[in-house]
């Protein structure tokens, strides 16, 4: 029985991936830009369904918001959040995790976060008389705003999953002074708590300088990784980030060996291995006094062993640049 949920679960998610990648891609747009789009669009579920994993089948909205928002923080001011600790249902998180991810790269292209003046105020608070939660998105300050021409994925995913998904509603207004939004849906889709929750950790970092790209140059990077289109798209990114010296393997008998013949300065262990794990790999690594990071597509450090507790973890699916700055705290200089 366990099998067959996972089974289907599995089926769902891959199902929504393959409705993402099989958008239609408008003439003027690049397969760059294509490929950039659908990597920020998974890495939305991911992060959705990674805080549905780390807790019992939902996450908090302000978690949400915050980590997809934290990229465009120019200012201080420039984004301002305002309502209570509301925890989402799973279903709940991962369409506003979509619906959010659009809103927030439009912003950024084209509405008030493309500009130093604009502003961002997304308020979300219990309408009694309509008995559900709203969330209004307030754009000001950025260049004037247009009905588009044609509907895109965004359009389509605002006017349709909220009402479709939970049974709510969605409104957009094209208002002189900025785009304006209205999502509500209903009370059983979201519960206020008390705990407190630690802010995420920002995942866009800066770009690397100049002694940094040498010290990358130089670097020899021992890269564990059993999945082969993981290791290959790692490489090719590491590669594009000034790496290249990089050792690729998939099993730890592969990795000791590796080690054996010529130490890296540093290495990136996927955890778990399939029927194995890089526990051993780790062990030789530090008794060689040799940096390394653990990747895991795990929600938590459970299955790290406790020895081991110190080391940074990069956590899947995870970005070039946060890989790369990873490495960087831990390469020697």
């Amino acid at each position: 029985m366990l099998n067959e949920e996972l089974n289907h679960r599995v089926k769902n998610i891959l199902a929504v991936v393959q409705s993402l990648v099989g958008r239609p891609v408008g003439g003027d747009r690049t397969i760059e830009d294509y490929v950039e789009t659908l990597r920020g669009r998974i890495k939305a579920l991911a992060s959705a369904h990674d805080q549905v994993a780390r807790s019992d089948g939902g996450g908090l909205l302000r978690v949400l918001l915050e980590a997809e928002l934290e990229p465009y923080r120019h200012q201080p001011s420039a984004v301002q959040l305002e309502g209570p600790n509301l925890w989402l249902s799973g279903p709940a998180l991962s369409v506003s995790a979509l619906t959010l991810h659009e809103l927030a790269t439009n912003a950024a292209k084209y509405g008030a976060l493309s500009r130093p003046s604009g502003t961002l105020k997304i308020t979300w608070f219990l309408d009694a008389a309509q008995g559900g939660w709203v969330l209004e998105w307030i754009e000001s300050g950025g260049p004037p705003v247009t009905p588009p021409k044609s509907s895109g994925f965004g359009s389509v995913l605002l006017e349709r999953a909220i009402p479709h998904e939970l049974g709510g509603t969605s409104l957009r207004e094209f208002r002189p002074e900025g785009l304006y939004i209205r999502l509500t849906f209903p009370e059983s889709h979201a519960v206020l708590v008390s705990e407190k929750t630690e802010a995420p950790e920002p995942d866009e970092v800066g770009d690397a300088t100049a002694a940094q790209s040498a010290l990358l140059h130089s670097a020899r990077v021992l890269l564990v990784e059993d999945q082969l289109l993981i290791a290959m798209e790692t490489e090719q990114a590491l590669n594009a980030a000034g790496v290249r010296h990089i050792r690729t393997v998939s099993s730890v008998y592969e990795a000791l060996q590796a080690i054996k013949e010529q130490s890296p300065d540093v290495a990136l262990l996927d955890f778990n291995l399939g029927k194995e794990s890089s526990e051993d790999i780790a062990s030789v690594l530090r008794k060689k006094g040799i940096p390394f990071l653990f990747a895991t597509g795990y929600a938590d450090r459970t299955m790290i062993p406790q020895e081991f507790e110190d080391v940074p973890i990069l956590r899947k699916p995870y970005t070039v640049k946060n890989a790369v700055q990873e490495l960087l705290k831990v390469l020697p200089v």
